[in-house]
């Protein structure tokens, strides 16, 4: 029997095209209609990226480099926002977050419930933007957490 073939390798590194949001953050992008999940990649952006998992649907790839980046790509106002993975989203506008959440639960329904054209309503903006959601998660460790500058390249 022979092997499936795939557009893209497993450790491999492409120069992709970030089409938009899915649901859980990740950019997607498409080689040969493959679809390429890209964590922390933002619509309109040109990255670098290494495939590390490989499904017969889609792919999932980490973020090397943004060669070019989004119009709606933004400064973090987090200085751990690179690394610590708590805040999915910071580096995009919050007007964007709103749309590509509205974006994201209507398409979430469509394939889910095989409703159409769902009359799903504008996302309601929190005040403030910071500071105001409760959700944590903790890391335990018998060693000390390293900052980025103390891990190297």
């Amino acid at each position: 029997m022979s092997e499936k073939k795939y557009p893209v390798k497993r450790g491999g590194e492409y120069a992709l095209e970030i089409e938009k949001l899915a649901f859980g953050g990740a950019g997607v992008a498409r080689v040969e209609n493959y679809v390429i999940f890209v964590k922390g990649a933002l619509p309109g952006d040109r990255v670098k990226a290494r495939i590390f998992k490989r499904k017969p649907s889609f792919a999932e790839a980490r973020l090397l480099e943004v060669l070019t980046p989004s119009p709606q790509r933004e400064t973090a106002p987090c200085p751990y926002f690179e690394w610590c993975g708590g805040c999915t989203w910071q580096n995009l506008s919050y007007e964007n977050q709103l749309k590509y959440k509205r974006e994201i639960t209507a398409e979430s329904l469509q394939h889910l419930t095989k409703i159409q054209d769902a009359d799903v309503l504008p996302v309601m903006p929190a005040e403030p933007n910071f500071g105001y959601r409760n959700k944590m998660e903790f890391s335990f460790s018998d060693r000390r957490w390293l900052l980025p500058e103390e891990l190297g390249k």
